[in-house]
């Protein structure tokens, strides 16, 4: 055999590889929706221990200084697996939950090393 058929070969072999490639990974990410969405949920610290709470530094009329405060919520990580989620109608959607018996589907609460601190934004655990 030649060396061109050789390369015609392989280059053609290596190109559908590419495409299967390609077209399974679309297959898997936006007909099956497989993949993992991480969201905040509320949490209530009375109920729950070791709630996040974030503390943000929002303005209600964009930068006039009178109209900006602090802002406090408690929340808790939810990882879901996409397709497991249910469409939104409008925009009004319902909070995310982990139902019973559900596979691949896990909340995730603070912990010290999940703190921190950004401009206008902190996070830490309740105690």
């Amino acid at each position: 055999m030649s060396e061109s058929k050789k390369n015609i070969i392989f280059f053609t072999v290596l190109f559908l590889l590419i495409i299967l490639s390609i077209s399974f990974t679309y297959y898997r990410i936006f007909i099956k929706e497989d993949f993992l969405i991480t969201n905040e949920v509320s949490c209530d610290p009375n109920y729950e221990q070791n709630c996040f709470i974030a503390e943000e530094y929002v303005c209600e009329d964009g930068n006039d200084e009178s109209t900006c405060g602090t802002e406090t919520y408690y929340f808790k990580r939810i990882t879901k697996v996409a397709y497991s989620i249910p469409e939104c109608l409008g925009d009004e959607c319902e909070e995310l939950t982990c139902l019973k018996g559900e596979d691949n589907c896990e909340y995730t609460y603070c912990t010290s090393e999940d703190e921190y601190e950004e401009e206008g934004y902190k996070v830490w655990c309740v105690k």
